[in-house]
């Protein structure tokens, strides 16, 4: 069994400024191989595909070698641990008024990649922590975050299938690693059991489509049922100078979004999903040498019933929320090191608890959001990230406050 490289890893975990950023590699190569100069499609360009179709999942081969008689030369095994010191005022949807510190085991994943052949591949990721796609528990356990089958051969068809269960692709979920949890992204994370089918062409268009088993209805107690649909298409582009994207999201019910459905309780809050609320997001990216720049918006189109989402003034909200990035890459002798700043702001989702994407999670979303990180490499594998947080609370009849935090990680893969 082979350990998967870490740039690899990097690649498919979304660890690069954004899917426009790895598009950049459909430029990068060119072969003298006669074979190859007749096919239509680069071994660069399929994995540049590859990586589009993946950015929201998990840790994914973007890549896999090529079939071989023995299992473990293509099976590729990898994993990541992230261990954080969080420091916060705790103001954020809590009364008392005393900072507080604790250490956190916020990510410790196992993935398993295989490629059964050239046109059917394996994904699994084994999660140890709180499992949001099915409680609100502080238990800790372990869980399947993602276990599907994608059948794609971009060299010879720029379509593909996905079956399993997965993340879905709505808004940006993945993100700079650089970065806090987005707000937008805290409106957008879905994991359901879910058929995905679409196309990702060579000239940097992509589209999909999906279904998933979802909430749907005031009478349903589980999401056992195909009750959710939704649609991403994207356009990727990069020459020598710059690469942009622009990605647009739409699903037919947003209370299939994780940090919606468990906003006011342990369990989903079926009773009171009374009505479909669909919402949408877009993204644009865009990335010149050490220079990288992100924006992401996700809205509601309807407002929810106030029993499952409510504003501080105890309407039906309708959420919105949207997230500005910027980001500097530099080194330090052979050491990469990344600058980052961001701003984000929300409307309505005062409601909305950051459990599942926040490392700041049990908390109320902000109303805005200022944050800084420096990451700095100490080797290929491992980094240290210090991030600060400023987080502005939304008015209520109680009056306003906001919170500060700082938060220092350890990040290894391998």
């Amino acid at each position: 069994m082979k350990l998967k490289s870490v740039v690899t890893a990097m690649v498919a975990l979304g660890l690069v400024a954004s899917t426009s950023a790895v598009m950049a590699a459909t430029t990068s190569t060119t072969s003298t191989d006669s074979a190859n100069q007749s096919t239509a499609i680069s071994d660069s360009q399929v994995t540049a595909m590859q990586a589009v179709i993946n950015r929201n999942q998990d840790n994914v081969v973007a890549d896999p070698a090529s079939l071989l008689t023995d299992w473990f030369k293509y099976v590729t095994v990898s994993g990541e641990f992230k261990t954080d010191f969080i420091y916060s005022e705790g103001k954020v949807g809590n009364t008392s008024t005393k900072p507080s510190t604790q250490l956190s085991l916020s990510t410790a994943e196992l993935y398993v990649d295989a490629e059964a052949s050239d046109w059917a591949q394996t994904h699994v990721a084994i999660d140890y922590g709180n499992d949001w796609t099915a409680s609100n528990s502080n238990r800790l356990s372990l869980f399947f975050s993602e276990a599907y089958a994608t059948l794609s051969n971009f060299a010879k068809l720029p379509v593909w299938f996905r079956a399993g269960k997965m993340y879905l692709n709505f808004g940006t979920t993945g993100g700079q690693p650089e970065i806090p949890a987005r707000l937008s992204a805290l409106l957008a994370t879905a994991n359901d059991i879910t058929a995905e089918a679409g196309y990702i062409g060579p000239m940097g268009l992509s589209g999909d489509v999906y279904a998933f088993n979802g909430y749907n209805e005031a009478t349903q107690t589980s999401n056992s049922r195909i009750n959710g649909w939704g649609a991403d298409l994207g356009f990727n582009k990069s020459n020598y100078i710059i690469s942009y994207g622009l990605n647009l999201g739409y699903i037919n019910n947003m209370y299939n979004v994780m940090d919606i459905a468990f906003a006011n309780g342990t369990l989903p809050n079926t009773a009171y999903n009374t009505k479909k609320v669909p919402g949408v997001s877009a993204q644009v990216t865009a990335n010149s040498g050490p220079f990288g720049l992100e924006a992401d918006y996700v809205k509601s189109l309807n407002s929810f019933n106030p029993l499952a989402l409510a504003t501080v003034n105890g309407a039906g909200a309708k959420p919105s929320a949207y997230d500005v990035d910027a980001t500097y890459d530099s080194a330090i002798g052979s050491h990469k090191t990344t600058t980052a700043l961001s701003y984000g702001q929300s409307e309505n989702a005062s409601g909305v608890t950051s459990g599942s994407t926040d490392v700041l999670g049990g908390f109320l979303m902000p109303a805005r959001r200022y944050a800084v990180g420096y990451n700095f490499w100490i080797s290929k594998n491992a980094r240290t990230k210090l991030s600060y947080f400023y987080d502005q609370l939304y008015k209520t009849t109680a009056g306003s406050g906001h919170d500060n935090s700082i938060v220092a990680r350890l990040d290894v893969m391998f």
